[in-house]
């Protein structure tokens, strides 16, 4: 019963734990999209100013979690309130295109003057824009 659960509510368990999507990889249950195959891990924040601007730094690594090689897409760093309301986000390229089984890379994101109801960072994969959208 509870593994049908997982299964049936796999997309709102990913959508507010991205870090299960190496469980669901490992199971070979990891929907197809942006970061299909890839895990986010060890993401951590430090806040330093630059000139008058403060900046939160989200930095972290992604893992391949494929058996194939990977395009890694743009990372997003999204700060949120203290009721769940995205308020400020920013985004984020890896250090190279894509990944092969096992490999790592680490991305680094730059929040300028980062929102004082910010009480929760999260970070995501973006599905790259539809080349037929203007």
């Amino acid at each position: 019963m509870l593994v049908l659960l997982l299964v049936l509510l796999r997309a709102p368990i990913l959508a507010a734990l991205p870090q299960a999507a190496g469980f669901y990889g490992g199971l070979g249950l990891l929907p197809a999209g942006a970061g299909a195959g890839l895990e986010i891990r060890d993401v951590a924040a430090r806040r330093v100013t630059d000139g008058s601007a403060a900046v939160l730094i989200v930095s972290g690594t992604v893992a391949s979690i494929a058996a194939v090689p990977v395009a890694l897409p743009v990372l997003r760093a999204t700060l949120y309130n203290e009721v769940g309301q995205a308020v400020q986000a920013a985004d984020a390229a890896g250090e190279r295109p894509s990944l092969a089984a096992g490999e790592t890379t680490r991305f680094e994101a730059r929040i300028i003057d980062p929102a004082g109801a910010a009480r929760r960072i999260g970070v995501t994969f973006i599905p790259p824009p539809d080349p037929a959208r203007p």
